[in-house]
């Protein structure tokens, strides 16, 4: 029997309910398939139902006032401790084209029909310079197809495309650290003959975009209490 492909796309709304979240948050959210069922209406029409684990979550920047000293008392006791925080110092996003051809090995059978494809970009090395991100990354690409033999045989291909993209964040400096994120936005593939006139030549052209954050770790050292033997001090603390 041979085989088909369908594409389809729904699409969904959902609320997440998060105690304390307000309209001035980042919120991120990250979703997964976690059981897909399917039934056969009749012989044109497949039902399909899904289980999607979605997490979401809300960051907040706000600025927080840090005691570092006390004047006024001679004989006042101070407890000090040194704290360690990261300051966002910019961030960005950006999209960055991905274009290869590749023609398939000489003992492989050519390509009947493409069945199905998928891509996954996955980063590499990142490296923060003078107002700028270099990311350096991987764009992983599996196809399955059918193979043009006697068997209409079913065949993976896999792809490793390499690419390197700049992200520019203007207060970054080297030595700060980064947090990158990487999603495959679009994907296309085109099969064309070779010289031979068989169909053997795939052409691969994706969309990755890079959503980069920098961050400078910093250390301070902060008062946590204060005691006096000869004064009564009400210290709040938060």
């Amino acid at each position: 029997e041979p085989l088909y492909n369908i594409d389809s796309v729904t699409e969904f709304k959902q609320n997440i309910e998060i105690v304390g979240l307000t309209t001035k948050m980042e919120g991120l959210v990250a979703a997964e398939i976690e059981h897909i069922d399917y039934t056969i209406n009749n012989d044109r029409k497949i039902g399909v139902k899904a289980v999607i684990n979605i997490i979401g979550k809300a960051i907040e920047e706000r600025n927080v006032e840090i005691t570092k000293d006390v004047d006024g008392l001679e004989d006042i006791e101070l407890l000090r401790e040194t704290i360690k925080y990261s300051t966002v110092v910019g961030a960005n996003s950006s999209d960055t084209l991905i274009k290869d051809a590749f023609e398939l090995d000489e003992e492989m059978d050519p390509i009947k029909e493409i069945l199905n494809w998928n891509g996954k970009a996955v980063t590499r090395e990142v490296k923060v310079t003078d107002g700028k991100v270099i990311a350096g990354g991987t764009l992983f690409i599996e196809l399955l197809y059918i193979a043009d033999d006697e068997e209409d045989s079913l065949n993976v291909l896999k792809k490793e495309i390499p690419f390197t993209h700049f992200i520019e964040i203007p207060k970054a400096y080297p030595d700060m650290q980064c947090n990158l994120k990487m999603t495959v936005e679009e994907l296309y593939t085109e099969l064309k003959e070779n010289v031979q006139g068989l169909k053997k030549i795939l052409e691969f052209e994706g969309i990755v975009k890079l959503y980069a954050k920098v961050k400078d770790a910093q250390e301070k050292e902060v008062l946590v209490d204060a005691y006096s033997p000869t004064k009564l001090l009400k210290v709040n603390k938060a």
